[in-house]
């Protein structure tokens, strides 16, 4: 096991430790519903149940009336899905790769700490490995590690085979969390599919130098993935109409991950996210 995986969740343990007793209090947990209702047992009718909830099958074998009880799924399952093409080690200070290394970090203490499942997946222009969920911070170490030290066959990104093979994986529902700067096209119908069977959050890590270029003239940029070499002329933002339909949470090199995940949940808990 690596060493630098213990010590970067050993980090993100002191940090989300500081805030688990203020801003992480309830907001964690209320910031995703839970994924349906589970049986919980059968009783006896009483005067006042709601008929839709009589189990017709045993009243008729009893000869009683019984309803059935439930009670709320609150386990979740998250999948942490994280892009491992060649744009994603760009960064003017700090590589793309370990802002959401950091960010991924985040997610798997928090889910240790509520005993949630998590599930995670590297993908290039293929799933080039894929994790089935488990719980607990060995897994999550496990996870680190192999963030940490996997070596792409691929340096392209696709975005749509991320999304079939998720959609075809993927059994129970689950908040997804695809992490990546999306330097892709065409995935805006594959990204709705997905998110009609789960809780989707794109999060989206950019560089500050490439939010915009502070520069104007001839410029000349190399594709880190294609290697093409192109020429473009003036101030170039770089950005996507790809998410504009979802709720985007925004990572930065120059910001901490930490903080930007809790803005967003508070951002949900007060509805002023959209759950897509």
């Amino acid at each position: 096991m690596s060493s630098s995986a213990g010590g970067l969740l050993k980090k993100i343990n002191i940090k989300v430790k500081r805030k688990l007793n203020t801003v992480y209090s309830g907001k964690y947990r209320s910031a995703f519903k839970g994924n349906g209702i589970l049986f919980e047992s059968l009783r006896e009718y009483n005067f006042g149940d709601e008929i839709k909830s009589i189990d017709w099958n045993v009243s008729a074998r009893s000869g009683k009336l019984h309803v059935r009880e439930y009670t709320e799924e609150r386990e979740l399952n998250f999948v942490i899905a994280c892009d491992v093409s060649a744009s994603m080690n760009f960064g003017s200070s700090v590589q793309k790769a370990e802002a959401a290394l950091e960010f991924a970090a985040v997610i798997l203490k928090l889910a240790e700490y509520n005993n949630d499942s998590v599930s995670a997946a590297l993908f290039s222009d293929s799933v080039e490995y894929f994790f089935k969920p488990k719980k607990g911070s060995r897994f999550a170490q496990r996870i680190l590690d192999k963030m940490m030290n996997f070596s792409p066959k691929s340096r392209h990104t696709d975005v749509n085979e991320l999304c079939r093979f998720l959609n075809n994986t993927l059994k129970k529902r689950s908040i997804v969390f695809i992490i990546s700067d999306f330097l892709d096209d065409s995935f805006d119908r594959n990204l709705k599919i997905l998110a009609r069977r789960h809780q989707l959050i794109p999060v989206k890590v950019s560089d500050v130098s490439e939010k915009l270029i502070p520069f104007g003239g001839i410029i000349e940029f190399r594709d880190s993935e294609s290697g093409e070499q192109s020429i473009s002329d003036g101030i170039v933002p770089f950005d996507s109409d790809e998410l504009k339909y979802f709720s985007v949470l925004d990572i930065s090199t120059d910001e901490d991950p930490l903080s930007s995940t809790v803005k967003y949940f508070e951002k949900r808990n007060k509805g002023k996210v959209s759950r897509w």
